[in-house]
């Protein structure tokens, strides 16, 4: 008999590579709420949870961080903004090779010191979201701990045209004036402002008329920034 032909390998079949794999990953997103320890139900409902399609997202949405709110740096809180991000075997068995990390009002301030010091390698790129530039000390605190960013680290920044941390009245600059000539002053070399309408510090909370309609409105803007920022579309 003459031997039977071999039948061919299929596309089912055939190996994938690890490089291959990643490529075709969805983008790895980490979320970290502000001092509060939780992001907001508008946050949660309106935004995060509609990303899914888009990304995947790593929160502690059911439970509440506890956070040392006197020093940002504390290692409390590297600890838990760690437990908030993908290890490198979570991202291996998700197929992708680093991650991004979104934070909000306090969490920026945390992740900017940790990022001060290679604490997070495997990050490539962060979005903030409502940093809190001048709290009750009104002093160059928190303006510091943003300028310890990375400058080559792609960075979003995003905060509300009437958040009460951008407008303090000793300074000539307010508002989303305030925000540009700070983020202009860190030269980074992938840095994006963007200051929503009538957005407050708990993004996408608005203030305003028509409360209800310009957060839906905010949230969906909001929406479309971070997954053009995480997935480039």
């Amino acid at each position: 008999m003459p031997p039977r032909a071999k039948r061919p390998r299929t596309d089912a079949t055939t190996p994938v590579t690890k490089k291959a794999k990643r490529a075709a990953a969805r983008a790895v997103l980490a979320a970290i709420p502000g001092a509060s320890g939780a992001f907001s139900q508008a946050m949660q409902e309106d935004v995060l949870a509609r990303l899914a399609p888009a990304v995947t997202l790593r929160t502690a949405a059911d439970t509440r961080v506890r956070w040392n709110t006197r020093t940002a740096g504390a290692p409390k809180n590297v600890d838990i903004v760690h437990g908030l991000c993908p290890s490198r075997g979570d991202l291996d068995a998700l197929g992708a090779d680093g991650f991004f990390v979104l934070a909000h009002s306090f969490g920026n301030r945390v992740l900017c010191e940790m990022l001060a010091t290679d604490a997070l390698p495997l990050v490539k790129g962060v979005i903030l979201l409502g940093y809190p530039l001048y709290g009750p000390k009104n002093n160059e605190e928190r303006v510091d701990q943003l300028r310890l960013l990375p400058p080559g680290l792609p960075t979003l920044v995003v905060s509300g045209e009437k958040d009460e941390f951008l407008h303090r009245p000793f300074l000539d600059r307010r508002g989303a004036e305030l925000m540009q000539s700070v983020v202009a002053s860190l030269n980074l070399q992938h840095g994006e402002v963007h200051v929503l309408e009538n957005g407050s510090h708990d993004l996408p909370k608005t203030k305003g008329k028509d409360q209800r309609n310009a957060t839906l409105t905010t949230a969906d803007r909001l929406l479309y920034l971070i997954t053009k920022f995480c997935t480039g579309s």
